[in-house]
């Protein structure tokens, strides 16, 4: 909690919170120049890790692509199962046709 020495003590301030007896109006008038740099003071530590808009939006930009070429990866992958899948039911079909071929079943017994 911030409080300035010039204030009464009944009026603290807060990052973000004033007490319900002061209106913002009152309180604006009220800070001092040493509580305005507190204020910068903290907003700067608060901000300094932050990373502008342009490298947010250029980072933004290379996980979209990323994500991007992963989604048609697993589409691609997808596609080569569903072949794969075609290609075993066409071999079992062949398989049984060569099997009923090659062992016929024995005829029923009179």
């Amino acid at each position: 909690m911030i409080k300035s020495q010039n204030r009464p003590a009944k009026f603290s301030l807060t990052i973000g919170f004033l007490t319900p007896k002061v209106s913002r109006s009152k309180v604006k008038s009220m800070l001092t120049q040493n509580d305005i740099k507190v204020i910068e003071e903290i907003v700067e530590e608060k901000t300094k890790l932050l990373p502008t808009k342009e490298e947010f939006f250029s980072k933004m930009d290379e996980v979209m692509g990323e994500l991007k070429t992963t989604r048609e990866s697993i589409e691609l992958h997808a596609g080569q199962h569903t072949r794969v899948d075609d290609q075993l039911d066409n071999h079992d079909k062949r398989i049984k046709k060569i099997e009923q071929h090659l062992h016929p079943s024995p005829l029923p017994a009179a």
